[in-house]
């Protein structure tokens, strides 16, 4: 792109921003825009490359940064009123991670490849026919509740390591719906049976799949 012809469409902050748009919607969740890390790793680049040339601070503004003064990079739905009123992109965008990669970029808007994951999984830590996953009627759940063993030898060390591999999920020892949805994204994409519960093989594959 040309920076002439670039998107002019953040009405009064037209003249003093430039803007990239995303083939996405609103309404994604943060595990829907991480099934498109092309598009994510693009955004990355992107920002890079306007950062370099425009001396601007690859730094997340607030909405009342990005409507007054500030400098750095922000949502459209930041701009509020002055900006159009746009709601886009929505809260499940993963910024921080885009940004991060962003950063790493360096003037060529180069964004490094992933991190690979570690090689060897730690043992499951539970007899081979428990999952982590949400109470179901069975004795073979574990959810993290109990506290304790529970939190610090199994549903935590797993939601670090999905955390480390660039999903966005909350590591709090509880495995709850969020949990849920991004090991039924992560089984999908990586070719195991689909049930959002974290056995032995999906354990395995959290430390030992690579990074895509």
């Amino acid at each position: 792109m040309k920076p002439g012809n670039k998107a002019w469409t953040s009405a009064n902050a037209n003249p003093v921003a430039v803007q990239i748009e995303l083939c996405g919607f609103a309404s994604w969740s943060t595990a829907t825009w991480n099934q498109h890390p092309n598009m994510l790793d693009n955004c990355a680049k992107w920002i890079a490359e306007e950062a370099s040339r425009f001396g601007i601070p690859i730094t997340k503004l607030s909405p009342t940064q990005a409507q007054g003064s500030g400098r750095g990079v922000c949502q459209h739905i930041d701009l509020g009123a002055w900006g159009g009123g746009h709601v886009d992109c929505g809260s499940g965008l993963p910024l921080d991670r885009i940004l991060d990669a962003a950063r790493g970029g360096g003037s060529g808007g180069s964004t490094p490849p992933p991190s690979p994951p570690s090689q060897k999984a730690p043992p499951f830590p539970y007899v081979s026919s428990d999952y982590l996953g949400q109470p179901d009627g069975t004795k073979h759940w574990h959810d993290g509740h109990g506290g304790g063993w529970d939190n610090k030898h199994a549903v935590r060390p797993w939601q670090q390591q999905m955390k480390n591999r660039g999903w966005s999920i909350g590591v709090d020892g509880i495995y709850g719906p969020q949990s849920e949805s991004v090991a039924r994204q992560f089984q999908q994409e990586k070719g195991l049976g689909v049930d959002g519960k974290v056995g032995p093989q999906t354990w395995a594959a959290t430390w030992n799949a690579p990074v895509t």
